[in-house]
């Protein structure tokens, strides 16, 4: 066996590798806050408890567009870059589909972020007359 295409094959794998453990950390849910919002969001009845969790809800969608924003400059990261040994040009697509699908995804939840919102912003108005 060629060693260059070896190294190339091993380089190919553990960039593989590393990008399903990164996919898996950006899918990560922040298991500490969430029962606390779950809480708030079934419990709210004033003009505060709604004005919190509408805060809540754009601090997600800042997060969200900030998340994106990083996958698109990722994505220009490994555009730039030639394909690694013998299958790279099809990782590099991979690649480049996966960080694509995450921005769409991150800005589609961003929007769906200022909705909640602005649904809680309305229910405080109400709440507080």
């Amino acid at each position: 066996m060629n060693p260059i295409n070896y190294s190339a094959r091993i380089a190919s794998r553990a960039l593989a590798s590393l990008l399903v453990v990164f996919a898996a950390a950006c899918t990560t849910v922040d298991t500490a806050s969430t029962p606390s919002v779950i809480e708030r969001i079934k419990t709210a009845t004033t003009r505060t408890d709604h004005v919190n969790i509408a805060t809540f809800y754009e601090s997600e969608s800042r997060s969200a567009r900030q998340n994106a924003v990083q996958h698109r400059q990722m994505a220009e990261g490994y555009r730039g870059r030639a394909g690694v040994g013998r299958g790279g040009a099809e990782l590099q697509t991979s690649i480049l589909r996966h960080c694509e699908s995450l921005v769409t995804q991150f800005e589609r939840a961003a929007v769906e972020y200022e909705g909640l919102a602005e649904l809680h912003r309305r229910l405080a108005e109400e709440a507080g007359r």
